[in-house]
């Protein structure tokens, strides 16, 4: 048994490091981890390959298809929209609506979804009210999460933990399981998030912009220009060209063919055909191009395409967008070459923001990475849903995006009706939900090819695997193990004090790794420690799934990344609103989880 319990802690550490680090995407460490538990003999083939055919599986896949019919109805930002505009002109009761919204959503969307979604009306808003997006982004981002964790289905999280339950003869939770704590946080999270938070949030000089474009302005791009023939640079030595002098443009490499990569000097003499490296915001950029006739150079690639393909110059130069990388992008951790970003997508990298850092290379040779900006023209008319497919968040409210009544009717219909029969009856949720999947592509809101499209296989896969560890810990003797020490030293203390010990425990793990490899870790650990000290095991479980959505405290969850970029935040910025946030979750947890699950 000790032999076990030593090889299985050794893999656990280095899964802690593989997903802290990130070294490999999240769900090839998970697979590498399973792959270990079977050729270490902890786990058998079917042991291990049985976590894919979970009933979770198949429904957090069916929630990504009922949610695609959603978003492409346009019936979630329909209703926010609506909703914001009775809200009227009272900063703080927009906001609070705003907070609401986005909390209810989330209750039974995605959160990465709401998100994505809210993002750039938060953005507008914030612009009607003159304030910074630094402001009303975080808030949001933290909405989502204590929406989530409200639902069975709001969060992926709950799910695993519901499916882990039987093997300890324990009830699958229902729909609304949790809300019985996670209400309270939530009510009072709002109240904290519109009265409190805004006080926390530091903003600089430079953020303090009367609109949301002056501000958005401010971001530095890194982009290529190219010399052409009639332009004034060509012969002229940097210094004569004043381009030193350029107030808002740093030039900082030029590149000519044939010759390496070189750091500007005054003396050096510019000529035709070098390309520019230069950084700046994205209006003074195209002001400096115009200036000095110059070319972005995907521009000049973009005009070698067929005439048919070919837009006029004012369309080109007025159709930018900004767009954040996903942690589920297929751009993450690749080069827009590597995708074929222009030829496959249609889509021309114009200049790259990353937070704090100056890229100094060719932008198509550039890696990039989640929480990135990107500034990409479109070769086309746009089809605005390209962005989603390829994980990317307009951070603009997009013009064609159309409501569509009666599909939105429909969708509603068919999401309503699944949630409700999965918790009103005893069919499985994991069924129903598959049949309200279907139902969408039946009732022509969704073709086949969209299921595919709106699927997140990387997730699926990582929970398949990750389920394996939670066999694992458990077959190994590990949880037991490991809560017999726990016992004797928590023995001696009060249920509440426990309760606590594993809310914070919990807490301090999901800041560094995903929400679900703490959520199979500590379940089992949370259960057995509970049967050996002669607790009942419920309020240690519902202590373990309430914090391990609580990340407030770092950037790491993608809710948080998906603000970390636009918002402008430090590291410490999460630190200083998320700690209160938390200490607050963890009072409600002692205090309201006894009252529904005694001990």
């Amino acid at each position: 048994m000790y032999a076990e319990v030593i090889l299985f802690s050794l893999i656990l550490l280095l899964g802690l490091i593989l997903f802290f680090r990130e070294i490999f995407p999240l769900e090839i460490s998970a697979l590498l981890l399973m792959l270990l538990l079977v050729f270490t003999d902890i786990l058998s083939p079917s042991e291990a390959f049985s976590s894919f055919g979970n009933q979770s599986i198949v429904l957090i896949g069916s929630l990504f298809v009922m949610i695609a019919g959603l978003n492409k109805t346009g019936l979630i930002k329909k209703l926010e929209n609506t909703l914001l505009k009775v809200a009227g002109k009272n900063r703080n009761l927009t906001f609070t609506v705003l907070l609401m919204l986005i909390a209810l959503f989330s209750a039974f969307v995605s959160n990465t979804a709401t998100l994505a979604i809210s993002i750039p009306i938060a953005v507008s808003i914030a612009k009607s009210f003159g304030e910074s997006p630094k402001k009303w982004l975080m808030p949001i981002a933290f909405a989502s999460l204590l929406g989530g964790m409200n639902t069975l289905v709001g969060t992926s999280t709950n799910i695993i933990i519901s499916e882990l339950l039987p093997h300890y003869g324990l009830e699958h939770f229902n729909l609304f399981t949790t809300s019985h704590v996670g209400l309270p946080i939530l009510v009072g999270g709002i109240i904290y998030l519109v009265l409190i938070s805004r006080y926390l949030i530091p903003v600089s000089e430079s953020d303090k912009a009367e609109s949301v474009e002056i501000k958005y302005n401010l971001r530095s791009y890194t982009a290529e220009v190219k010399i052409l023939s009639d332009s004034p640079l060509c012969e002229r030595t940097i210094a004569d060209a004043n381009l030193f002098q350029e107030v808002d443009i740093i030039v900082l490499q030029v590149n000519r063919p044939g010759y390496p990569p070189i750091t500007p000097r005054a003396s050096f003499i510019l000529r035709e055909g070098d390309t520019l490296l230069v950084e700046g915001n994205i209006d003074k950029l195209t002001e400096f191009t115009g200036k000095y006739r110059l070319k972005f150079v995907e521009e000049l690639k973009s005009e070698k395409d067929t005439k048919e393909n070919r837009r006029s110059k004012e369309q080109q130069q007025l159709e930018f967008y900004e767009v954040l990388v996903t942690a589920r992008s297929i751009l993450h951790n690749r080069t827009a070459a590597e995708v074929h970003l222009r030829n496959r997508y249609r889509l021309s990298l114009i200049a790259i923001n990353r937070q704090g850092v100056t890229v100094h290379q060719e932008l198509s040779s550039v890696r990039i990475n989640a929480g990135d900006i990107l500034v990409v023209q479109p070769l086309n008319e746009l089809d605005p849903g390209i962005f989603d497919f390829l994980g990317l968040v307009p951070l603009q409210e997009l013009k064609q995006d159309r409501y569509r009544k009666r599909r939105a009717i429909r969708a509603a219909l068919i999401f309503i009706a699944a949630l409700a029969t999965g918790a009103l009856t005893e069919i499985p949720l994991a069924v129903t939900c598959l049949a309200g999947a279907v139902l969408m592509v039946i009732t022509n809101i969704l073709i086949p090819q969209e299921i595919y499209q709106a699927i997140e296989w990387r997730i699926l896969i990582f929970i398949g695997a990750i389920l394996s560890l939670g066999k694992a810990i458990e077959t190994s003797g590990t949880a037991a193990f490991l809560a017999g020490y726990l016992s004797e030293y928590l023995i001696h203390f009060s249920p509440a004090y426990i309760l606590a010990f594993f809310f914070i425990s919990t807490v301090l793990i999901t800041q560094m790794i995903s929400n679900q490899a703490t959520a199979v870790v500590m379940i089992p650990l949370a259960i057995n420690t509970a049967q050996a000290i002669g607790l009942k095991p419920m309020p240690l479980v519902m202590s373990v799934t309430i914090a391990a959505s609580c990340c407030f405290m770092t950037p790491f969850e993608p809710v948080c990344m998906l603000v970390y970029g636009p918002g402008g935040y430090r590291f410490s910025d999460f630190i200083r609103v998320g700690l209160l946030l938390t200490l607050f979750a963890l009072i409600c947890v002692v205090l309201t989880v006894p009252l529904w699950w005694p001990f």
